[in-house]
């Protein structure tokens, strides 16, 4: 088993960008903790399908009964304020002239994964890097819809089940610093959004604490990933003082660990090394 014995043990899971990066960690993480586990990612890709199937190999060799899935969904491309439909704008069938056949939407799969999860980690969350003057309109609404307003409406969704069954655990993610009121000179749109969730964190804790939900927050620094570069790990490496950028696994490690104590609950954890800029 593991440091957290069997808490993650047939539970479901749902981890919202999880595909890569941080959240592919959490899954993979989840998945040998013994989690039933729903992988979203925002596009097809053998990666993703190899991540799957990685998964899928700790089900055979030690949790027989485990199931793991993956949904497919760009966020950019979805009409977030019809969410709450009873059927989605999204929803079609695969061929009009064939009733018997109705296709579900990568957005009622969603839906459904939220509806069945215990536990929910939203990792998505696209980085912005703009001066304020050189911000557009489209760009600020862009940013808050994705990183704040987003979140809000995945994990109040969730919820409403979850308090249902007397259970649930739900996991934010902010930005580097974000987990407080700071300035920022090249990504105020995105650190404005990004800050909202240490309120959003706080409120679901007070919300839903008495109905067996915990809901925490984690707020990384510089994390190595497969999407960051040589050159940009040089210069934030150049950046820390010469000091190494954290692993992805290692916040996934502090993610479980949140995830799995309840008197965690409102906890906003700043895992960042204790950087600041200079």
């Amino acid at each position: 088993m593991n440091s957290f014995g069997d808490f993650f043990c047939k539970k479901n899971a749902l981890v919202v960008g999880g595909s890569g990066g941080i959240g592919k960690e959490i899954s993979i993480m989840l998945a040998k903790s013994g989690a039933n586990v729903t992988v979203h990612g925002g596009h097809a890709s053998k990666k993703f399908d190899s991540l799957l199937r990685e998964m899928d190999s700790f089900s055979k060799s030690e949790f027989q009964s485990q199931k793991h899935s993956q949904i497919i969904l760009d966020f950019a491309e979805i009409d977030l304020e019809k969410f709450d439909e009873k059927k989605s704008a999204h929803f079609a069938n695969a061929n009009p002239s064939e009733k018997n056949h109705e296709k579900i939407s990568p957005l009622e799969d969603l839906k459904s994964a939220l509806e069945k999860s215990e536990i929910l980690c939203i990792c998505y969350g696209p980085f912005l890097k703009k001066k304020i003057a050189q911000t557009s309109a489209h760009e600020w609404l862009w940013t808050a819809k994705l990183n704040l307003a987003l979140p809000g409406i995945l994990a109040s969704y969730a919820a409403r089940f979850m308090k249902r069954r007397g259970f649930g655990r739900i996991l934010f993610f902010g930005g580097t610093r974000t987990n407080q009121i700071n300035g920022f000179k090249t990504n105020a749109a995105y650190a404005a959004a990004k800050t909202g969730i240490a309120s959003l964190a706080k409120s679901f804790a007070m919300e839903f604490g008495e109905n067996g939900i915990s809901t925490a927050a984690i707020f990384p620094g510089f994390v190595q990933t497969e999407y960051v570069s040589s050159k940009a790990r040089a210069e934030y490496e150049k950046m820390l003082g010469g000091k190494k950028m954290i692993q992805a696994d290692e916040i996934a490690r502090a993610a479980l660990f949140l995830l799995s104590d309840s008197n965690l609950n409102g906890t906003l954890l700043e895992m960042d090394g204790g950087w600041r800029p200079s």
